[in-house]
């Protein structure tokens, strides 16, 4: 199997798309296993949160969105 596959059958997204990537920037950098190994599951795990605020969102199921900067101060004393 190659890193590919296992990225599959271990359910990583972000590795299974960036390894290549990775693993050239590692060399690159000259990290240490260790700093690779942290670098690449803290990819994966910032993947993983945003898709879970994406999906929580999407599943709310709010009527519209709304924005901070659109936020009308002066409504509200500020």
């Amino acid at each position: 199997m190659n890193i590919q596959e296992f990225a599959v059958q271990l359910k990583l997204p972000y590795i299974k798309s960036n390894s290549k990537e990775l693993i050239d920037e590692a060399i690159h950098l000259k990290l240490s296993y260790e700093e690779f190994l942290k670098i690449y599951l803290s990819r994966e795990y910032d993947l993983r949160k945003n898709n879970g605020i994406k999906t929580r969102l999407r599943h709310a199921k709010f009527p519209v969105k709304k924005y901070l900067e659109d936020f009308d101060y002066t409504k509200y004393g500020k």
